[in-house]
């Protein structure tokens, strides 16, 4: 990408805000530094992904601000606004008509998801790519045709090994899951690509991107590039590679790479910290009275709004009929993101005279006279978006606090939890199973039941179908249809857990036997049993118990007010003992 014409002296140092920060923020040596770190630290304590609140509290100071960048820099001001006013006006309109349109197609929905997962390795490495030509340009260092082609077409590869996994029959990696819902199911549309095709493809196009990256550095070379010039964009270029093409090319082969540093979440982040990084530089340049912490505190405003205005607006009680955790969330994510790209791929063009002046010049001479910031709003609507998006955080702020709920013991506080998230537009399943845990494990059956049935509304999340089976099972008294909606229940937690989770398991066994089918009882009472007794289990003695109850033709059943996960296992088929709740946390979190 040229640069307007702009000569980088060779005296220019070349760094933004000095070299320890530029390596570690943009350059990405801090996320290379912190994989050894989080591969330990889940391998030490069996840590597979972030927590919901680490989810929630790195998005809300990271992520969001980074969206809220692009906003500043496109809205902010009346003549952004109007230089960008197709990007901002239009194409943004037509995003979010997909967007509503989504709320009641799933096939239009799914597309616009696809897009996003699609579309997101693509941003990631624009961006290394553009931060490579920055540093190079603001070395002193020529980029020729040749050399710059080589290095575009490298990152566009690490990209198609991307593309390439998400549309075979590969594992999922960690940033294209599927995701469906009870109400609307948004999937992953792939094409089909044979997995043994991608297999075969994947080393060839890993050669490729090496290829190419030793091109571009030679064409550098000879343009007189020095070691520590290529050092920066050999970064960029390494921490692409971890981003997406180690576990792309791990989930070709068969494998899955586990750990916090490989997860879409701290890749998200690093890439956050880049834009917050290269983005509050040119906000200081483009006007000298900037200060990096109220820039920072509009950004997490103007990322707020942008988040919690369309999941407000078509909430089900408004507009909508999808719940937040039932696809509603998913689908404001994708438009967050997709919005964002478009507008970060209209704004930041190196080409563009003003971005060049002032991301490529290493002296002072070319920054322009400081300006106050012109947004062309009166007081009376300047006032109001900053309300809103104070209103935002505290939106924000409130489902960070109310994510802890999942995991309390305090009726009364996951109670309050469950009505806040509620009247927000936040329902999440995790705090609606534990309060029907909590609901029944204090004898409220039937609000146990009654708050289970509307988790599963919003969301088909096995683990909630795992407790309202077991509860519908076990109790005595147990009519033939509740039986029936038991086995159904106990069936589908099953295929979500798949064929060897002896919890689930465990739980359509007392289903069976609850309808009188005691010989589909034995037998997945016994595989149960077979797989708890190889993870040595603490239930195993429980599911001993309870398969000699089928055995004997008879169903398990407990006492009144008694939930999963109170008192100790006995063998008569009344009585206290405790069911799957006490090996599985009921109602946990998944999707967005």
């Amino acid at each position: 990408m040229a640069a307007a014409g702009y000569s980088i002296p060779r005296r220019s140092p070349g760094w933004l805000y000095g070299a320890a920060t530029d390596l570690l923020l943009g350059a990405g040596l801090a996320y290379l530094l912190s994989v050894p770190l989080l591969v330990s630290l889940a391998a030490g304590f069996g840590i597979a992904d972030w927590s919901l609140e680490a989810t929630l509290l790195l998005g809300l100071a990271i992520s969001t601000p980074h969206y809220g960048a692009t906003l500043l820099r496109v809205y902010g001001r009346a003549d952004d606004r109007r230089r960008y006013a197709f990007f901002a006006w239009w194409i943004s309109a037509g995003l979010l008509f997909w967007f509503a349109a989504g709320l009641h197609s799933a096939l239009l929905g799914s597309a616009f998801v696809t897009l996003y997962f699609a579309w997101s390795p693509w941003h990631f490495a624009g961006q290394n790519y553009g931060l490579a030509l920055m540093f190079l340009r603001r070395r002193g260092v020529e980029v020729a045709p040749g050399p710059k082609r080589c290095l575009y077409a490298a990152f566009g590869v690490s990209w198609l090994i991307t593309l390439l996994v998400f549309q075979s029959g590969s594992p999922a990696p960690a940033f294209a899951p599927d995701f469906s819902t009870g109400q609307v199911d948004y999937e992953v549309l792939r094409v089909g690509i044979p997995t043994r095709l991608a297999a075969l493809w994947a080393p060839l196009l890993v050669l490729a991107y090496a290829g190419l990256l030793a091109a571009a550095a030679v064409g550098l070379r000879r343009a007189g590039a020095g070691a520590r010039d290529l050092a920066l964009p050999g970064l960029l270029a390494l921490t692409q590679s971890m981003w997406f093409m180690v576990p792309a090319c791990a989930a070709v082969w068969g494998q899955r790479i586990q750990g916090l540093a490989f997860t879409a979440v701290w890749a998200s982040i690093a890439h956050s910290i880049q834009y917050l990084w290269v983005t509050s530089y040119h906000a200081r340049r483009a006007d000298a009275s900037t200060r990096l912490l109220p820039y920072y505190g509009r950004a997490v405003l103007a990322g707020c709004a942008i988040q919690a205005v369309p999941a407000l607006v078509f909430a089900p009680y408004l507009l909508g009929t999808v719940s937040w955790t039932g696809g509603l969330g998913i689908l404001v994510f994708s438009f967050v993101n997709l919005h964002h790209f478009v507008l970060d791929g209209a704004v930041w063009k190196l080409r563009d005279g003003a971005v060049a002046r002032l991301l490529l010049r290493g002296d002072a001479a070319g920054a322009p006279s400081p300006r106050a910031p012109a947004s062309g709003l009166g007081r009376g609507p300047r006032a109001l978006l900053w309300a809103v998006g104070v209103a935002s955080l505290c939106i924000a702020l409130l489902e960070l606090w109310d994510a802890r709920a999942a995991r309390s013991d305090d009726l009364a506080r996951v109670e309050a939890a469950a009505r806040r998230l509620a009247w927000v537009g936040r329902e999440r399943v995790a705090v609606l199973g534990r309060l029907g845990d909590l609901y029944d494990a204090r004898g409220s059956r039937e609000r146990a039941e009654a708050t289970w049935r509307h988790a599963l509304s919003l969301r088909r999340d096995p683990a909630v179908l795992n407790n309202l089976a077991w509860q519908l099972s076990v109790r005595p008294g147990a009519d033939p249809g509740r039986a029936a909606e038991a086995v159904a229940l106990a069936e589908e937690a099953v295929a979500s857990y798949g064929p060897d989770d002896y919890v689930s398991l465990d739980t359509l066994a007392a289903a069976y036997a609850a309808a009188g089918r005691f010989d589909d009882a034995r037998r997945v009472g016994e595989r149960a049993l077979s797989l708890a007794r190889a993870d040595r289990a603490e239930m195993t003695p429980r599911l001993e118990s309870r398969l000699a109850l089928y055995r004997a033709g008879r169903p398990y059943r407990v006492g009144p007010g008694v939930g999963p996960g109170v008192g100790p296992g006995v063998g008569s088929g009344l009585g206290p003992e405790a069911g799957p709740g006490a090996d599985r946390a009921g109602g946990a979190e998944g999707g967005s």
